[in-house]
């Protein structure tokens, strides 16, 4: 690495310092890490106050916060969640073996992840908690149907049973979850492509291992849960139920007018990200920016290359640079400015800012900001540009790659939404064999997608490489409850054969797999809260976002699912 005193400023008592280091694509945060330590051990010698800023040094603290964030986060979740199951099972074992069987999903793929030589970064530091989550709530509905059955002295024969009924459900759901999260491979993010990837494979793995968890719970009457139905839960999603069953008109025209102001404030939503916020303000690397934007001047490298056209006097298009450095200076945010002609004027060489092509480089300082004050900070400076004709003035480094990510971001929420749409309620057709039943699950699925773009608008939070993948993360993970309620449904409709009787039909399934939705519905709710207590923003607004459309999903399940039964009259 090569440091270079780039910028002299009046004060004499301080100096900027730019460090020059290999970069692109292919340098990993590990090799930027290290580089940032042998710069702090120089400067430790020295003796003197001293901060440090750029993109490098953004990303290496924003990597360490989230493999701490991911750490803690997780534990907290951990013991958040064994205390909610606890309480639901109202024994303390099989509360232990859901949250051990979880942790075991997750730790496989947290190993899996290290294997393919990934590091836990800003996005991908969700991954773990989402693995728990998922898992936990899988169990949750074995072990709470085994609670309501009868106990018989053959226990082998009750578990295959039982396992054997939720199979069905359970796989769809793990199915709709992991092609939800899968939907993401084809991000142009590689954070998110790796969130997505690696984070379905760990759903399957949490269905492996939460039949095999559940299977050993069940071999003992004293491992699972306490029997029966009991408690406020059922009461909940029977009282809720009651709401849609008796007023489904007016209920619709409740979700009607949710639908409207949720995609009125959605409108608001900004496509933006500013990488520098996803900090706290407090935060050391935060305000080392500000006094070194404020003090001295900005730093952040904004680069052109310059392909002059043939035949062109090297003495013309040196002035045309000139020109272009004083105007480009007198722009708002504009710091120095770096060319050839700087060279030349101190006696340095042309050659080494002119590249194999003959390309000249051409630098200008600017403030950090988001990615579209970026694109405009960069269209400016390509408008001041008067060129002789037929020279080419052309963006490069790293910021017009950070511009590009808005559009990415966009292209990300569509195609991953898209995917998820289709590979989730393409899978509950199927499993249902009935188009109609996949129907009257979009409604319930899509309300909460729409809470979520509202409070997002409503909040002034963007959509940024964090929350973009927010969509395809929601819908699948709110469509499990809704595929077991359906599919209890369903069953309950087969064994009374009171197919005309709707309503009692649905007040029998809120009763028998209320508690096991309103319990999953916690324990998400509760799990991803705890990503509020993240030192970075953006993770905090996707915990919170999550656990917004949880709570949602799960009225939207008990209230509204039963309203547009009703109106069909016949569901299954």
């Amino acid at each position: 690495m090569k440091i270079s005193i780039a910028h002299s400023p009046d004060s004499d008592d301080a100096f900027m310092f730019y460090g020059l280091a290999r970069g692109g694509v292919d340098t990993g945060d590990l090799e930027v890490s290290h580089v940032l330590a042998d710069i702090e051990q120089a400067l430790a010698r020295l003796g003197e106050p001293h901060h440090l800023a750029g993109i490098g040094v953004l990303y290496v603290a924003l990597n360490r916060i989230s493999m701490i964030d991911a750490t803690v986060l997780f534990c907290a979740a951990v013991a958040v969640m064994f205390i909610l199951l606890w309480w639901v099972f109202q024994r303390l074992t099989p509360a232990a073996f859901t949250v051990g069987v979880a942790c075991v999903a997750m730790l496989w793929t947290i190993g899996l992840y290290g294997a393919a030589g990934r590091s836990l970064n800003m996005v991908t530091s969700a991954m773990p908690t989402v693995i728990l989550v998922v898992g936990v709530a899988q169990m949750i509905h074995i072990l709470l149907f085994a609670a309501r059955q009868p106990q018989p002295d053959e226990r082998r024969a009750r578990a295959i049973a039982v396992i054997g009924h939720m199979l069905p459900p359970c796989l769809l759901t793990i199915a709709t979850s992991a092609f939800g999260f899968a939907a993401l491979a084809g991000s142009p993010l590689p954070a998110v492509r790796d969130l997505g990837v690696f984070t379905a494979a760990g759903l399957l793995c949490c269905f492996a291992l939460s039949l095999l968890g559940s299977a050993f719970v069940l071999a003992s009457p004293r491992r699972e849960p306490r029997p029966g139905n009991r408690g406020w839960l059922p009461r909940v999603a029977l009282r809720l139920g009651a709401v849609g069953i008796r007023r489904p008109g007016r209920t619709l025209a409740v979700a009607g007018a949710a639908v409207l102001i949720a995609g009125t404030a959605g409108t608001r939503v900004a496509v933006d990200s500013f990488t520098l916020e996803y900090l706290s303000p407090d935060h050391p690397v935060r305000r080392d920016s500000a006094l070194i934007e404020d003090r001295l001047a900005p730093y952040v490298p904004m680069e052109f290359l310059l392909r002059p056209a043939a035949g062109l006097a090297r003495a013309e298009l040196l002035k045309a640079i000139e020109r272009w450095q004083r105007a480009g200076e007198r722009l708002p945010d504009i710091g120095w400015s770096r060319s050839p002609v700087d060279d030349v004027h101190s006696g340095v060489a042309l050659e080494p800012r002119v590249d194999a092509s003959g390309a000249l480089r051409v630098t200008f300082s600017v403030r950090m900001q988001s990615a579209n004050s970026v694109d405009r900070t960069m269209r400016a400076l390509v408008s001041a540009a008067q060129m002789p004709q037929g020279t080419v003035v052309e963006p490069a480094g790293y910021l017009p790659l950070y511009v590009r990510m808005v559009e990415q971001i966009v292209a990300s929420q569509i195609s991953g939404f898209a995917l998820a749409f289709v590979a989730v309620f393409g899978a509950i057709a199927l499993a249902f064999r009935s188009a109609a039943i996949a129907a009257l699950a979009l409604p319930s699925n899509l309300l909460p997608l729409l809470v979520v773009f509202g409070a997002m608008g409503a909040a002034g939070i963007r959509l940024d490489a964090a929350t973009a993948t927010i969509a395809a993360v929601v819908l699948g993970l709110l469509v499990d409850d809704t595929v077991h309620l359906l599919y209890c449904l369903r069953t309950e409709l087969d064994r009374s054969a009171q197919e005309a009787d709707t309503g009692a039909a649905l007040r029998a399934t809120l009763g028998s797999a209320g508690r096991a939705i309103v319990a999953t519905t916690l324990v998400m709710t509760l799990g991803f809260s705890v990503f509020a207590f993240s030192e970075i923003r953006s993770l905090v607004y996707f915990g919170l976002l999550v656990a917004l459309a949880m709570a949602t999903g799960l009225l939207a399940d008990l209230v509204l699912l039963p309203a547009l039964i009703m109106l069909r009259r016949r569901p299954c």
